[in-house]
């Protein structure tokens, strides 16, 4: 048996092994920088979120009463001219001058308000388009992390999950196989120490 030779094939081939787990280590190291960046990111979304969250409460208050303003006001509106239609087909107490001009009065106040509720509705409506916040970029950085994931849809609470125990198992298998090798390793030079191998390959 040529005792030199086998060692030198098995220190290769642990050599191998051995580049193999470093490879599947720093492939390791990069799935996790990706874990932690991912994770940023979305406390960073989260954290800009809840930031905004008391003013879009505002605007969310301030929009409900204008629109319950203007249904009100319109409502009015409508019965008021109802009435002024049928009361003047059927002729009533309010066909007066002093009726019509204190009914015309309160009209326009209403009309005024309603105009100002309406401009006042839109101003708002386009400010909270404008005050929140730009979460584009953001969602796109996000998107690229998870892209370097393979099952990330399968796992939404650990996009990595999948990728992490298959690196993990592939730095254990090799592992395994460097220790089959060191103990091939450890026979053989047991061996030639116990002086049932040769080192000499004539012997």
């Amino acid at each position: 048996m040529d005792t030199t030779k086998t060692l030198e094939e098995l220190n290769k081939l642990k050599e191998t092994f051995e580049g193999l787990k470093s490879e599947a280590i720093s492939e390791g190291n990069a799935l996790q920088n990706a874990e932690d960046t991912y994770n940023a990111l979305l406390n960073t979304k989260s954290n800009m979120l809840s930031s905004m969250a008391p003013l879009f409460i505002v605007f969310g208050i301030i929009l409900l009463v204008f629109a319950a303003f203007l249904i009100v006001a319109i409502i009015i509106q409508s019965n008021k001219a109802e009435k002024g239609l049928s009361g003047a087909i059927a002729g009533g107490s309010s066909d007066t001058y002093l009726g019509r001009n204190n009914t015309n009065k309160k009209s326009k106040v209403l009309l005024i308000l309603t105009i100002v509720a309406i401009v006042l509705f839109v101003v708002s409506v386009i400010a909270a388009y404008v005050v929140q916040p730009d979460l584009s970029d953001l969602e796109l950085a996000i998107s690229s992390v998870l892209d370097s994931a393979m099952l990330a849809q399968l796992y939404p609470d650990d996009p990595f999950y999948f990728d992490k125990m298959m690196n993990d198992n592939l730095v254990v298998s090799i592992s395994k196989q460097i220790s089959i090798i060191d103990s091939k390793i450890n026979s053989v030079l047991s061996g030639i120490a116990n002086g049932t191998l040769s080192a000499d390959p004539q012997a």
